[in-house]
């Protein structure tokens, strides 16, 4: 049988693995995230936790600051259309890479938007 030589992926610096440690421990400390709503049944279930993690393993950097130039770690999978404005949360094509400062923007933008 055929071996396959796969690409390795880079192993993260120093840094990286340490800022991805430190929002890691951050997440896990903050569940909800200050939503309302927070759709517990879903970002609490193991399903979402594996989609989670493949989609930022395959999306190591966030796509707004990517756009802009930046390479900043992926903080977490962000649902494009919100659960709560009718997104599909299983949805891959629903799901954005971004980090802390581009979700928090977002997050800021979304809940403006229903106030």
């Amino acid at each position: 049988m055929a071996t396959i030589n796969r690409p390795s992926r880079p192993k993260p610096s120093a840094q990286q693995a340490a800022i991805r440690a430190a929002l890691s421990a951050q997440q896990q400390s903050n569940p909800n995230q200050g939503r309302e709503n927070p759709h517990r049944e879903i970002y609490g279930s193991s399903r979402w936790k594996k989609l989670s993690k493949s989609f930022r393993d395959k999306n190591p950097l966030c796509r707004q600051c990517k756009q802009t130039g930046r390479l900043t770690p992926t903080y977490c999978a962000d649902h494009i259309v919100p659960i709560n404005e009718g997104g599909d949360p299983w949805d891959i094509g629903n799901l954005q890479p971004l980090c802390l400062k581009c979700h928090q923007r977002k997050s800021a933008k979304e809940s403006h938007r229903k106030s």
